[in-house]
């Protein structure tokens, strides 16, 4: 039997593309109304684009705009996101979502607390004493309530307040 020779051979490349990965970061540099939201994203070799929801609950209901992260398959860091005019004193929920040509990908639900709006010190002037022509010693109290505080005595010749 005659033996058949193929010159040709013919491989065929099956190759599945998938939505991205997403891993929601954390919250940073927070203050009484703003925060900065962190995540990455890997494309997966589509164009993507991201973005972070978040609200006071798990619905969300705001989101921040898109950024757009490539067509790469390597993890891309999200350069830190800020979000303003929060509420002082209040948990958010927040999580980074990114879509493609194949789908959307949402990351896990992560929490942040805004910090208290910051509250005035208690000052308590006291009466000075050796007072005589060149000196005197003065007294007083602070009470700095929690925050970073600084202090100093004022004085002069009359009363400016």
């Amino acid at each position: 039997m005659p033996r058949t020779f193929f010159p040709y051979m013919f491989f065929i490349f099956i190759t599945s593309k998938i939505s991205p990965t997403i891993t929601t970061g954390f919250a940073s540099s927070l203050s009484a109304n703003a925060a900065y939201l962190n995540g990455t994203v890997n494309p997966n070799g589509s164009a993507t684009m991201a973005r972070f929801e978040y609200g006071l609950t798990t619905g969300y209901g705001i989101s921040s705009s898109y950024v757009p992260i490539g067509s790469g398959s390597d993890e891309v860091t999200i350069t830190p996101t800020q979000i303003i005019s929060l509420e002082s004193d209040t948990e958010y929920h927040f999580r980074l979502m990114a879509y493609n040509d194949i789908g959307t990908s949402y990351g896990t639900d992560q929490t942040f607390t805004t910090r208290p709006l910051p509250v005035s010190p208690i000052v308590s002037t006291g009466q000075s004493t050796g007072k005589d022509i060149t000196a005197a010693t003065l007294h007083g109290t602070v009470n700095p309530r929690g925050d970073e505080t600084m202090a100093w005595f004022e004085y002069g010749l009359t009363n400016t307040s």
